[in-house]
């Protein structure tokens, strides 16, 4: 049966040059022609995408994000309500109250307003280079089991998802799941900080306690600070 894979093409000659330190690839080691090297097929991106490692990561940022869109609705109940007492302040101008002294609060608390913004902005950027993290792991292991599998078969490889070709020669299962055999779902990675450490999620005002009740169970193990106050 022929499957058609559609996206860009990597010749699997050149693979061996981007595989781990590890590895190591010796295309001199095929006797015959050219003609007489045995083919494989793997599409990579589709292994990382499928990993459990991937899954995880993916399920962590889900909920690291409602965390976020919590938190952000938590400092917009609190400025509502600051931006209340200072509508009331200014009605006491002249009387119980100096221009000067409301002036000062009302800038403080404009300062207060752009500088929450911009923190949590700033979260929200951060999570872009915390999933490449924990992608280029992932891609880094798919290359290095597919240089693997190729030396153990005697094989070329075309990696990747462009190419009409013989669907039992495809070995992009057999790759996804020594992936999984080594990386399971990347926990624990010491090494790579959580999602919420990541972006200084803690920083500011937390999510009240009826908000941390608003995170899904499977939240509990990503964030656990939300956990406890359930």
């Amino acid at each position: 049966m022929l499957r058609l894979l559609t996206g860009a093409v990597v010749i699997a000659v050149s693979l061996p040059q981007v595989m781990a330190q590890t590895f190591s690839f010796d295309p001199s080691r095929f006797s015959g022609p050219i003609q007489s090297v045995r083919l494989g097929f793997v599409d990579l991106e589709w292994v990382v995408r499928q990993t459990a490692y991937r899954e995880r990561i993916e399920t962590e940022l889900g909920c690291v994000r409602t965390a976020l869109r919590l938190q952000n609705e938590a400092f917009t109940r609190l400025f509502e309500r600051e931006e209340e007492e200072i509508d009331a302040i200014r009605t006491l101008i002249g009387t119980e109250v100096a221009r000067e002294d409301f002036e000062t609060r009302a800038n403080e608390f404009h300062q207060a307003v752009i500088d929450t913004r911009s923190q949590q902005d700033l979260k929200e950027d951060q999570l872009d280079p915390w999933i490449d993290m924990h992608n280029a792991r992932i891609r880094d292991v798919v290359r290095f089991v597919t240089g693997t599998l190729a030396e153990e078969r005697g094989l070329l490889f075309i990696a990747g998802d462009s190419v009409w070709h013989d669907q039992s020669t495809d070995l992009t299962d057999i790759v996804l799941r020594r992936v999984d055999q080594l990386l399971a779902d990347g926990t624990p990675t010491d090494d790579l900080p959580t999602a919420a450490d990541f972006i200084a999620l803690s920083n500011g005002e937390p999510p009240t306690v009826h908000d941390a009740a608003r995170m899904p169970e499977a939240c509990d193990r990503y964030l656990p600070g939300l956990a406890s106050a359930k």
